[in-house]
């Protein structure tokens, strides 16, 4: 299975339109960051997570529809794998009494598979968070212009953002764990909302 998006002529990778459009309307990114929701939410009803939900894997075409690249057979997320852009904090996060959860760990497409793998390694984690958290991610650099480093620790970048849109990234990306967004029907209610 090709993991890259079908790229046409009328479309282009969303890499290629972060860097050439500065000035894309605040609405036409929220719908796309929906639509990407949307195709989402549809792999979950499936029973199967992405777990590459970034720039280089989505094509866009002269309509400014998303199309996101088949998920691949597997990924994996912890130890050396830990970066911010793609790996979430609760996967990230470093056990110095438990060394299993310091150890990298494959992740399957399927979801209970993937949530077993997890149990296994002492995580309590809903695998489609990977997904959730990675939209984050893309959406901070649709709506930011910058990465999720920067936005996560300069005031800078944090404020580029209306109040409400902060929030629903930071709810997105889950790092205060205590307003996290957990599926994707929530993060369509709360983009419906912003």
């Amino acid at each position: 299975m090709d993991s890259n998006p079908v790229i046409s002529e009328a479309s282009r990778p969303l890499v290629q339109l972060l860097a050439e459009e500065r000035d894309w309307p605040l609405p036409s990114r929220l719908r796309l960051i929906r639509r990407l929701a949307e195709q989402i939410g549809t792999l979950h009803g499936g029973g199967r997570t992405h777990r590459r939900v970034e720039a280089a894997e989505v094509a866009v075409d002269a309509r400014s529809r998303p199309t996101l690249s088949d998920p691949p057979t597997s990924r994996r997320f912890g130890g050396e794998c830990s970066d911010p852009e793609y790996c979430p904090p609760e996967l990230a996060a470093v056990d110095a009494a438990d060394a299993s959860k310091r150890l990298a760990m494959e992740l399957p497409t399927d979801i209970e598979a993937a949530a077993a793998v997890l149990r296994q390694r002492g995580h309590d984690f809903n695998p489609r968070r990977i997904d959730i958290y990675q939209l984050g991610t893309l959406a901070c650099r649709l709506l930011t212009g910058g990465l999720i480093r920067e936005y996560m620790y300069t005031l800078d970048a944090r404020g580029r953002l209306p109040g409400d849109l902060a929030l629903l990234l930071d709810r997105m990306l889950g790092h205060s764990g205590d307003d996290r967004i957990e599926t994707i029907d929530e993060l369509l209610e709360s983009l419906t909302d912003a």
